[in-house]
C-alpha cells in the first residue's frame, strides 16, 4: 500500500509527440466517459485533427478548460514524463512530392499516431475510472427520484439558511444546506438538502469543502432560471434536492475515493472567461459588481472576525486575504461564509496558488483598492493543474512580503503541558471557551473517550507529507503531486521520517456532550498508534482498525487547547491523552 501512494518511477527520456488541440480532446475524453461501461474502446475515438499543431501551446483557460498536458495529477506528478513537443519526423529541405510522402514521412507519422492513440487511451481511461462506481454518475442522472446513490468531490458548500415559520403552517422551522458536487473533470452538479434546522444542522457538520460524500435519496428535477443566480454556475441541465426524511449525505471511504480526490486541482469549465489580476484593476469601471474569475497566488491570510450588517443588524463572520500574481502586488480578497473561511485555513503563503471562479468585484473607497468578494456563487480550485497555475507558483517562491503580513499570533504559541491543571467536563469547557477574546487561549484538562477516530479511511484524512526533494507540502497522498511546479522530483522514492506525518481529527465526548473537530497533534497520534506516520502508512485496513480500537471508546484524560483567531470561531487541539482505568476514570467525573 505505502508503494501504491509514494512510489513513482522517473522517466528521464522525453517521448516527443504531436499536441492535440483542446477541444479535441475533451471531445475524446467525453466521448470515452460516456462508453466506460463498454469492455470495448474504439480507438478511433482518439484520431487527432488533421491539422496538428506542432509549436502552439494551448490556452490553459480557453473556455476553461486544462492544458492537456497537464490534464491529470498523476500524470503531471512524475508517474509520466511526456513533453508536448514537435515529433521527431523526417525534415525536408523542400516541399516534398507524392512518392517522398508517401515512401518517407507517413510510415513514420503512422508510427507518431499509433503511439499517441495509445497513450490517450491510458490517459482518458484513467481520468474516467472516476464515473466507474455502482451508483448513478452526474451525466447519466434522469429526472425524478434516483434509486442508486451519487458520489462526488465536494467542490464547494455554502453556510446553513433557516427559514422562520410561515403563518398558518405547522410552526416549524426550516433549513436548507447548499453544495455541489463534483464526480468528473467536466461534470458537477447543484445540490440542496431541506429539513429541520436541527437536522440539517448535524448533516452540515458532518462534511466540508474538500470532502468525497455520497449522496442518497436524490430527486433530479430540471434547473429553473434562477436556479444559477445564488449558486455556481454547472454544466448539468439538472439539480439534485434532498429531504432529511428520505435521503442522505455521508462520507464516501469506497474503492474510488482516489479517484474523486484527484479532481481537487483539476480546473473548472466557467461560462466567462478568465482575467488577469492587472485587468481588473485597470478595468474596474467596467467591471464593478460584474462576476469575475481569476488566478492569483496567496500573499497572507488574515484573521476571521465578526462585522454587524448595517441593515439587518444580523452578525457574520468574514475574512480578509492578500493575494498577488506576477503583475498586481496586493489584491483584496474578502471570505463572507464560514464554510469557506474554514476552507482558507490551509491556505499557505507563497505557496497556495488560488483559481478563483465568479467573485464580485468593486473598488473599496475605504482602502482606496479594489477588492473581490466571494459569495454563494463563488468556487475555489486549490493549485490548480494548469500551465498559468504552474508559472504563477514558480513566481511565487522568487518574492517575501513584510514580518507583519505572516507574523505567528499569541494563540497559536505552546506552554509547558506540565503547568495545566484545570479541569473541565466537555459542557464546561465549551462555556468556558465562549469567553475567548480575539487571539486568545485556553487550556484544560478532560476526562472522557474518543468517539470518532477515523483512521482506517483515505490516508489524506490522516496523513499529510512534504516532498522529500524540496521540502513543499504534498497537495494529497493520493496524488503524491509536490505544491512546487519546479520540483524536479514529484515521485517520493526515499520518504523519510521527516517527510510525513500525522494530521487528523477526533471527537471527545463525556456524558455532558461531545467536543466534535479536534486536532490531534501529530505527536501525540503516533503514539497513540504505536507507530510512525511511515509506517502508519504501510498497514493495511485490518492492521488499522485494531489500532483504532485501542484508544476508541476507551477513558483517556485528554489535554486539550482552545484558541481563536481574530473573531473566528473556536479551534480545539488534542495535546496529549493517557488511558485510565475505571478506579482513576471514576474519581475525576465532574
Amino acid at each position: 500500500m505505502f508503494s501504491k501512494f509514494f512510489k513513482r518511477t522517473r522517466n528521464s527520456s522525453q517521448i516527443q509527440r504531436p499536441l492535440l488541440e483542446t477541444q479535441n480532446l475533451n471531445e475524446g475524453i467525453s466521448d470515452c466517459n460516456n462508453n466506460n461501461s463498454s469492455s470495448h474502446m474504439d480507438l478511433d475515438t482518439f484520431m487527432p485533427p488533421s491539422h496538428l499543431q506542432h509549436n502552439d501551446t494551448p490556452r490553459i483557460y480557453e473556455q476553461g478548460f486544462s492544458n492537456i498536458s497537464r490534464f491529470n495529477p498523476g500524470y503531471a506528478s512524475g508517474s509520466e514524463n511526456i513533453s508536448a513537443t514537435q515529433p521527431n519526423i523526417t525534415q525536408f529541405s523542400t516541399k516534398p512530392n507524392g512518392e517522398e510522402w508517401q515512401n518517407q514521412l507517413m510510415p513514420e507519422i503512422d508510427r507518431e499516431l499509433a503511439h499517441m492513440k495509445h497513450h490517450l487511451l491510458k490517459k482518458a481511461k484513467r481520468s474516467s475510472n472516476v464515473q466507474h462506481t455502482s451508483g448513478n454518475t452526474i451525466d447519466t442522472l434522469s429526472l425524478g427520484i434516483q434509486t442508486s446513490p451519487l458520489v462526488g468531490f465536494v467542490l464547494s458548500k455554502d453556510d446553513m439558511k433557516v427559514f422562520p415559520p410561515k403563518e398558518g403552517g405547522d410552526g416549524r422551522a426550516r433549513s436548507v444546506l447548499s453544495f455541489t458536487l463534483r464526480d468528473s473533470p467536466f461534470n458537477y452538479i447543484n445540490v440542496s438538502l431541506w429539513g429541520k434546522p436541527d437536522s440539517v444542522h448535524n448533516i452540515s457538520g458532518s462534511f466540508s469543502i474538500g470532502d468525497v460524500v455520497q449522496v442518497t435519496g436524490c430527486n433530479v428535477r430540471e434547473k429553473q432560471g434562477s436556479d444559477d443566480k445564488y449558486r455556481p454556475w454547472t454544466p448539468s441541465a439538472f439539480q439534485v434536492v434532498l429531504n432529511e426524511a428520505h435521503g442522505s449525505v455521508t462520507p464516501y471511504n469506497g474503492s474510488r475515493l482516489d479517484d474523486y480526490v484527484r479532481l481537487a486541482h483539476m480546473p473548472l469549465q466557467t461560462p466567462g472567461p478568465f482575467y488577469k489580476l492587472s485587468e481588473i484593476v485597470g478595468n474596474i469601471k467596467n467591471l464593478s459588481n460584474d462576476l469575475v474569475s481569476f488566478i492569483a497566488a496567496v500573499r497572507s491570510v488574515g484573521a476571521a472576525r465578526s462585522v454587524t450588517a448595517k441593515v439587518s443588524g444580523r452578525k457574520m463572520h468574514l475574512r480578509e486575504v492578500k493575494l498577488f500574481d506576477q503583475q498586481v502586488q496586493l489584491f483584496y480578497l474578502i471570505l463572507w461564509s464560514n464554510e469557506m473561511i474554514e476552507f482558507s485555513e490551509h491556505w499557505l503563503t507563497n505557496e497556495t496558488v488560488v483559481s478563483a471562479v465568479d467573485l464580485k468585484v468593486c473598488y473599496d473607497q475605504y482602502k482606496k483598492a479594489v477588492v473581490a468578494s466571494a459569495s454563494s456563487k463563488s468556487v475555489f480550485i486549490i493549485n490548480p493543474d494548469t500551465k498559468d497555475g504552474a508559472a504563477l507558483y514558480r513566481f511565487a517562491q522568487t518574492v517575501s512580503w513584510p514580518v507583519d503580513d505572516t507574523e505567528k499570533p499569541m494563540a497559536l504559541q505552546s506552554i509547558d503541558l506540565s503547568t495545566v491543571r484545570k479541569e473541565y467536563n466537555v459542557y464546561e469547557f465549551v462555556k468556558a471557551c465562549e469567553d475567548i477574546a480575539p487571539d486568545g487561549f485556553e487550556y484544560g484538562i478532560i476526562y472522557g473517550f474518543l468517539s470518532s477516530f477515523d483512521v482506517d479511511g483515505s490516508l489524506d484524512t490522516v496523513l499529510s507529507a512534504k516532498c522529500c526533494e524540496c521540502g513543499k507540502m504534498l497537495s494529497s497522498l493520493v496524488s503524491g503531486r509536490c505544491t512546487n511546479y519546479d520540483c524536479m522530483s514529484s515521485d517520493i522514492l526515499d520518504l523519510h521520517d521527516g517527510d510525513i506525518f500525522f494530521s487528523l481529527k477526533v471527537e471527545i465526548s463525556d456524558h455532558t456532550g461531545t467536543l466534535a473537530n479536534c486536532k490531534l497533534v501529530a505527536e501525540e497520534a503516533a503514539k497513540m498508534l504505536q507507530c510512525k506516520a511511515s509506517e502508519f502508512a504501510q498497514l493495511d485496513d485490518e492492521q488499522k482498525t485494531i489500532r483504532k480500537w485501542n484508544y476508541l471508546f476507551e477513558r483517556c484524560r485528554f489535554i486539550v487547547k482552545a484558541y481563536r483567531l481574530g473573531d473566528s470561531p473556536v479551534n480545539f487541539v488534542v495535546l496529549e491523552s493517557l488511558k485510565l482505568t475505571c478506579q482513576e476514570h471514576i474519581k475525576h467525573i465532574r
